[in-house]
């Protein structure tokens, strides 16, 4: 696993997002889950919490740099 990043997927509660802007992201490692707040490709801000409101994340690939 690891942080999440604009162009992942966020699944939860029948709702499912593209991030676009991260504006806050606690570290995977702490809880081993994911805490962020961010705004989606429609301009909605959005707070997740996925201990306490379920849900996956889709990771997009990431380039070999």
């Amino acid at each position: 696993m690891r942080d999440l990043r604009p162009g992942d997927v966020v699944h939860c509660q029948g709702i499912v997002c593209t991030i676009k802007e991260i504006v806050w992201q606690e570290p995977w490692e702490w809880r081993e889950a994911y805490y962020l707040e961010f705004r989606d490709t429609n301009g909605v801000y959005r707070s997740w919490k996925q201990n306490y409101d379920g849900g996956f994340a889709d990771l997009m690939e990431i380039e070999a740099e």
